[in-house]
């Protein structure tokens, strides 16, 4: 109809921070060379740019190693998810549930399918952190026991999430994340996993592991393919923590890649405080204001469109 408005209606997140032991931009980095091949052009506007981390950063980072290690099956992501009932009081009404998941997200980075059929993760130097509870139900998930498994082939090139069966009991987290009002207030961004937004919040979280199980606890993971053989094995330190930005690997200030894949803290706390928003009646999280642009249809102009901007508008509560 002539004349008639539309309006659309664009999310405005706020800034996701890199968190410090992470990413950090330097202005050693190149756009060109092995740097680029790898990381450019994410975000950029005309110029392709690399993100690297710097050479404090590094030297906070353990665990690290070269990226080129005739590698079959790159795993870029991990994270924790909590269950529906993390939180609350346990089957015997003396415990509290403190049960969590690990996620891996994995690419087949050669030219042939790989065929996963187990998968295990194990307890290095922590205290106070135990397995506990299984997953059942989910797709792309497997136990140590190939026999209890259904295999996943990911195709060459392919990418995807694998979830591991056996639980993992965060023992004394869960008052401490109910206690940490500031996460009650804090942003999500609407992806897979839901994230949290803002490294303070990764931060605190990272300390917290550091402090309950100690700042060398680590978990080792371990994938196989056929006959259990090990066909990609890291370790993933509990007190240092990363965001929705990193993927497994950055390039230093001398170009070359290094591998040390983390745990990403923002998906952990996303979900948490998901999972708050649908079982407990009241709560919500915080939803980032909104800016609204009218758009009109208007054939005198560029595009044929105007634009005009009517501002922020703070979400309605549901």
């Amino acid at each position: 109809m002539r004349g008639a408005k539309l309006r659309r209606a664009a999310m405005m997140l706020s800034v996701l921070v890199i968190p410090q032991l992470a990413l950090a931009q330097s202005p050693d980095m190149q756009t060109t060379g092995p740097c680029s091949s790898i990381v450019s052009g994410a975000g950029a506007s005309g110029t392709s740019y690399c993100i690297g981390i710097t050479k404090e950063a590094l030297e906070r980072l353990t665990n690290i190693t070269a990226a080129s290690q005739g590698r079959r099956l790159f795993v870029a992501e991990a994270w924790l998810s909590p269950t529906p009932m993390f939180g609350r009081p346990g089957g015997d009404k003396q415990s509290v549930n403190e049960q969590v998941f690990l996620s891996v997200r994995a690419t087949n980075i050669t030219a042939a399918p790989i065929v996963l059929t187990a998968a295990k993760w194990e307890i290095v130097q922590a205290t106070n952190l135990s397995k506990g509870g299984g997953s059942f139900g989910f797709r792309n998930l497997l136990w140590p026991a190939l026999s209890v498994n259904k295999p996943i082939k990911i195709e060459a090139g392919e990418q995807v999430d694998i979830k591991f069966g056996e639980g993992l009991e965060l023992n004394g987290m869960a008052s401490r994340l109910r206690k940490n009002r500031d996460l009650d207030s804090a942003y999500t961004s609407p992806v897979e996993p839901t994230r949290i937004n803002g490294d303070r919040y990764i931060n605190w979280f990272a300390e917290q592991m550091g402090l309950l199980y100690g700042t060398r606890a680590k978990l080792r993971l371990t994938l196989y393919e056929g006959d259990y053989k090990p066909i990609a094995s890291l370790s993933l330190p509990l007190a240092q923590g990363v965001d929705f930005f990193y993927h497994g690997e950055a390039v230093d200030q001398k170009g070359n890649v290094q591998y040390a894949p983390r745990l990403a803290y923002d998906a952990f706390l996303g979900q948490y405080l998901e999972m708050r928003a649908k079982m407990e009646p009241g709560f919500r999280i915080n939803t980032p204001p909104t800016t609204v642009i009218e758009v009109t249809p208007d054939p005198t102009v560029w595009g044929k469109q105007r634009y005009r901007d009517l501002g922020v508008q703070e979400q309605p509560k549901e």
